[in-house]
């Protein structure tokens, strides 16, 4: 993807973000649905693993320990993302709320991509780095719909 389309997207969609945020806007949980993205999420993380042009052995071996890394990093950052967030219960169920850190966390993830792809473009790490980058967002959003359910039902009760 062109960088210029990348960051053209990227910033549009940290605004909306930043502005669903400062709206306040509340969620309700749904066990289904809150789990609808981050298994889509994994099945292209999962799709971008299988497709990785390791064109050297070493960069075929270190392409395992990179994406375990950055999973389990975004794991821990989910969850301290899950822990930011607004919980409550109302007359329809469990609610919670994003908070900024979040946007500040896609937002940083969306930067550091950028910079992968403008500053080492054909190099051979290149590849590896922006795959575990979306490793750690992998990760991060599923950390963070482990906290949303476990607090949910934690409050539901």
């Amino acid at each position: 993807m062109n960088s210029q389309i990348f960051l053209s997207i990227s910033l549009f969609v940290i605004i909306l973000m930043f502005f669903s945020v400062a709206r306040g806007k509340v969620k309700h949980f749904n066990l289904v649905l809150i789990w609808l993205v981050p298994v889509m999420f994994l099945s292209i993380t999962s799709d971008a693993f299988l497709q990785f042009p390791a064109s050297a052995p070493a960069m075929q071996i270190a392409v395992v320990p990179a994406m375990i890394a950055g999973g389990l990093a975004g794991f821990g950052i989910g969850l301290l993302r899950g822990r930011s967030m607004q919980f409550g219960v109302d007359t329809r169920g469990v609610f919670y709320r994003n908070s900024y850190a979040s946007v500040a966390f896609y937002a940083a993830v969306i930067l550091i991509k950028l910079g992968v792809q403008m500053f080492f473009a054909g190099m051979p790490f290149a590849s590896l780095l922006s795959l575990s980058l979306l490793a750690v967002s992998c990760g991060s959003i599923f950390g963070r719909r482990i906290f949303i359910t476990y607090k949910a039902l934690q409050l539901a009760k």
